[in-house]
């Protein structure tokens, strides 16, 4: 286990380049592979594939294990199907090629920053890259009911829509709604 000191959060900013979103999450089975199908389409549908694209990962990954049923079921009711995803560690993708790296929590963007201090100035909580959104944490609903998955998917589909609508005016594109 990673025990680190919490700093003050860095000012956000708009990524350098193009290129890889990492969100990162606890275990990959609920909030980062929801968020991930979330930008996915948004950055499609914003006409900003293939020049920026969404992965997932977890800082807590024993095995790979399939997308929570919660997760997938609540998906499912925005047309997006996580059904074949498989857990991810941190430390099985290429972190540094991450122009943008998302935690869910501030203990997730702590950790990472502890990993990976060469990446610290792209490593952002999710909420506070966009802003003043609440809730700042996403929380995780890891074996709650499917109204706690509903939920966390609701805050993930408006949060990864403003981000791409941020992306999308940086990179001189129309807005993604």
């Amino acid at each position: 286990m990673i025990f680190l000191q919490k700093g003050t959060p860095a000012l956000p900013q708009q990524p350098a380049h193009q290129g890889c979103i990492l969100f990162v999450c606890t275990g990959n089975t609920c909030r980062s592979p929801m968020a991930e199908a979330f930008a996915n389409r948004h950055l499609r549908e914003a006409g900003l594939t293939p020049a920026w694209f969404a992965i997932s990962a977890g800082t807590a990954v024993w095995q790979r294990l399939p997308a929570a049923e919660g997760a997938v079921r609540a998906m499912k009711e925005y047309g997006l199907d996580i059904s074949r995803h498989r857990s991810r560690s941190i430390e099985e993708i290429s972190v540094l090629d991450a122009v943008l790296i998302l935690g869910m929590t501030q203990d997730h963007t702590d950790i990472l920053k502890g990993l990976f201090p060469e990446k610290k100035s792209v490593i952002f909580r999710f909420a506070d890259y966009l802003g003043s959104y609440k809730p700042r944490d996403i929380p995780d609903p890891f074996g709650l009911d499917l109204p706690s998955y509903r939920e966390v998917a609701r805050i993930l589909a408006r949060y990864t829509q403003e981000l791409v609508q941020r992306l999308s005016v940086a990179s001189g594109g129309q807005d993604a709604e």
